[in-house]
């Protein structure tokens, strides 16, 4: 039975690692054993990457051609670090408004796609890359209004 991990977190990221890459590929690339990287990405052990391999996992990712152009790990971090950074009178805000931004950005992102996809000129492939990413930011928006809803249920 495959162990639900937790959206956004360090296990998630190290188990997308291991899908995208294999286990073994991450695992010569921090000069660690398989058993060692699998363990990382088990949500129910404490054991996880230290810094430096972190970034050498983050690192073997982003240098495989044929993984997604995001470094897992480093994603992870830095939406903690943001949500972490923003006073939480910012983070919850209006859910309504989230989502309508967030739905905004995504068809913004649907039309600079399928105007790239008819034309392929570079500048519509720049502008298909820059709304897509903005629908991104928009997505972890909603992500992130998440968690801190959570961790506000979660306060005594």
């Amino acid at each position: 039975m495959t162990k639900l991990r937790e959206p956004g977190s360090f296990e998630a990221a190290v188990l997308r690692i291991i899908g995208d890459m294999t286990a073994e590929v991450a695992a010569a690339a921090v000069g660690k054993s398989t058993r060692l990287v699998r363990l990382w990405s088990d949500p129910d052990d404490d054991t996880l990457p230290n810094l430096r391999q972190a970034f050498a996992l983050d690192t073997a990712y982003l240098a495989d051609p044929t993984t997604p152009a995001a470094a897992p790990i480093h994603s992870v971090y830095g939406r903690m670090l943001e949500a972490a950074e923003r006073p939480a009178t910012n983070r919850l805000g209006c859910g309504f408004e989230t989502l309508t931004e967030a739905l905004r950005e995504f068809t913004e992102a649907a039309d600079a796609f399928r105007a790239a996809d008819a034309d392929m000129s570079p500048m519509a492939s720049i502008e298909a890359m820059q709304e897509i990413e903005e629908a991104i930011e928009a997505l972890r928006g909603m992500a992130e209004h998440i968690e801190a809803r959570r961790a506000q249920e979660a306060r005594p």
